[in-house]
């Protein structure tokens, strides 16, 4: 299976890379989602990062919040693509320690976020079907 064949979630929230950490941490906690994704200027793809990262990255090693940006404590992900293979994401997710990854065109554009719940729930379908056509269902 592919990114394409799952619904990939339209709930996110973004951030620009200029954003301070304090204007960022207001928006996860608006929005309840601990994942943004980090837009450039030009609203491309440039990272993603979570309220982990701000605790681990800023509050824990005392940061100014107002003066740290989304650039400095993003991390930058692998390309994630509708042609890309859900094992494949699952794999970087397992590698990256990341629960969403931003799903982008080729022009580096957001088109939504793929969660770890999104993957898991394929898997489960394909593997359910599997083993309908086994037994006969």
């Amino acid at each position: 299976m592919k990114v394409k064949d799952v619904e990939i979630d339209d709930d996110y929230v973004v951030v620009h890379n200029a954003d301070s950490i304090l204007d960022v941490a207001k928006k996860i906690a608006e929005a309840g989602i601990p994942d943004a994704v980090v837009l450039d200027a030009d609203d491309k793809v440039v990272g993603s990062l979570d309220d982990y990262d701000i605790i681990s990255k800023v509050i824990a090693p005392e940061m100014d919040l107002k003066s740290t940006t989304a650039a400095d404590i993003m991390f930058v992900p692998p390309p994630v693509r509708l042609s890309t293979e859900l094992e494949k994401v699952h794999e970087m997710m397992e590698k990256l320690e990341a629960t969403a990854l931003p799903v982008i065109d080729d022009d580096n554009k957001l088109l939504g976020v793929i969660t770890i719940m999104d993957i898991l729930e394929a898997e489960a379908f394909e593997n359910r079907s599997i083993c309908d056509k086994i037994l006969g269902r």
